[in-house]
């Protein structure tokens, strides 16, 4: 339910563009040849807001509003996840992960013990809760892995400043060279994310700058470099 960054309105652009910079960049953003292709990385006009949205931001169908540095629009939690909320989807991901793998390992130790000294009359009666068990721990079971692969990924986006979309076009780039998002990398097939500050102030712009708090859901994360108006 926590907004995940809502862009308002286009005062963003009087706070971080001059007067000059401001007409350039309308002037780009309704040139179809200098800022018609899809691209996250670059200021978009949004027609339905009737808003300039600044980088990393998307219009959400789902949500109908455009969101800073959107990631996804989550079914699971009937929301967007963007520059607001991501600490919390990851926190969210992460402590689920650990919920089912604790349930899991209380079950199997519930279902290893469940006939020591008990007579043939109790063990029939155990028999059916320890079934009704095991089903329960196999559908858990299933659900850490898709719930930690989700959370490793969401990390691995993190410590990279990169949300879904991007990371999708950073891929696109190096593969096809095209939509011009990053810039060439020393390394044969690889692109640099713009929004790239290093691991540890990366994590900083998404999970806030204390390390204390990061592993708790509190506080306002967002900054200018997770909302995209400076690179």
């Amino acid at each position: 339910l926590t907004d995940p960054g809502t862009v308002e309105d286009s005062n963003w652009m009087k706070q971080y563009l001059s007067a000059e910079e401001i007409v350039e960049v309308q002037r780009r953003v309704h040139d179809k040849e200098a800022g018609g292709s899809y691209n996250t990385d670059a200021v978009k006009f949004c027609k339905k807001c009737d808003i300039y949205r600044p980088p990393r931001a998307m219009h959400c169908k789902q949500c109908q509003k455009c969101v800073h540095r959107m990631d996804h629009h989550c079914p699971w939690v009937q929301n967007c996840v963007g520059a607001a909320n991501t600490k919390f989807f990851v926190l969210f991901l992460t402590y689920g992960t650990i919920t089912c793998v604790y349930y899991t390992f209380l079950v199997t130790h519930t279902i290893m013990y469940a006939f020591e000294g008990q007579t043939r009359k109790k063990k029939a009666e155990a028999a059916a809760w320890i079934a009704l068990l095991l089903g329960s721990a196999i559908i858990v079971f299933m659900l850490t892995f898709m719930l930690g692969g989700l959370a490793g990924w969401n990390i691995y986006l993190i410590t990279k400043n990169q949300t879904a979309l991007e990371n999708y076009d950073l891929d696109i780039g190096a593969q096809k060279n095209r939509r011009g998002y990053g810039k060439p990398s020393p390394k044969k097939g690889k692109t640099q994310h713009r929004f790239d500050r290093g691991a540890y102030k990366n994590v900083q712009s998404v999970m806030g700058l204390n390390p204390l708090l990061w592993l708790l859901p509190v506080g306002n994360p967002t900054s200018e470099l997770s909302r995209g108006v400076v690179g």
